[in-house]
């Protein structure tokens, strides 16, 4: 009688385990950057973070065209062809650095209005 009993208990906790377990699989997943939750959040620190990184990245990039800029004038005026040369094309990829930097911060502009309009929807489709 008493294997019994420890079989049935046995067998209604595995029972119930189961039923747990597929009852935690098929919950929600919480903090998953699409419901605004932690992730979320996370992603569009790190956006912001991006952008920050990028401004100041092109600041420095400005005033490294400036500079070539005027060492290439410099160059020009007193007639070093040699030394123009080699600024001018240190210019060119200077520049080339900045314009894709450029649209990269539009990409990461967009990519946090995009985040922002998100969570900003759910939240109100959640309110009904």
């Amino acid at each position: 009688m008493r294997k019994t009993n420890w079989t049935g208990l046995l067998a209604l906790a595995v029972g119930l385990g189961l039923a747990g377990a597929s009852a935690v699989s098929a919950e929600e997943r919480r903090g998953d950057w699409r419901d605004g939750g932690w992730g979320y959040r996370q992603d569009l620190r790190g956006d912001y973070r991006d952008l920050h990184v990028d401004h100041e990245r092109a600041e420095r990039l400005r005033a490294e065209i400036a500079r070539d800029r005027w060492r290439l004038d410099e160059d020009l005026r007193c007639g070093r062809d040699g030394a123009a040369r080699r600024d001018a094309a240190e210019l060119a990829r200077d520049e080339r650095e900045l314009r894709a930097l450029g649209r990269d911060m539009y990409r990461d502009r967009r990519d946090v209005d995009r985040d922002q309009y998100r969570n900003g929807w759910r939240d109100d489709r959640r309110r009904w």
